[in-house]
């Protein structure tokens, strides 16, 4: 997964994305009952967990979202998007813990 997120970071980065767009991964497009109203609901299936992981982080970043990393502990956290559980675009810690660890070593160093 490492390597998936930095190879798609440099490409916006160096804004080298190809006109037919990059392929993700295979998997299985399924119909299946579900629906309340007896209607069919559409299912994605990746065949392994890592391609279930370039999915969620595809439809990710064709959200709008961005992946960064923690300053304080190194974790990768989703900022900017619109909506769901992505932090603002200009965050710069993981969670309320790493952001309070920050500002209270800088307040005991000074």
């Amino acid at each position: 997964m490492k390597a998936s997120v930095g190879g798609l970071r440099r490409a916006f980065e160096e804004k080298v994305i190809p006109k037919p767009g990059f392929l993700i991964t295979e998997l299985d497009v399924i119909l299946v009952p579900g629906k309340p109203d007896g209607r069919l609901a559409l299912s994605l299936r990746p065949k392994v967990l890592v391609d279930a992981m370039r999915v969620q982080l595809a439809q990710s970043i064709a959200g709008g979202n961005e992946i960064s990393v923690c300053e304080v502990c190194g974790s990768w956290f989703e900022k900017g998007g619109r909506g769901g559980d992505a932090k603002r675009s200009i965050a710069r810690f993981c969670s309320d813990k790493c952001r309070n660890q920050f500002h209270n070593e800088r307040r005991a160093s000074k």
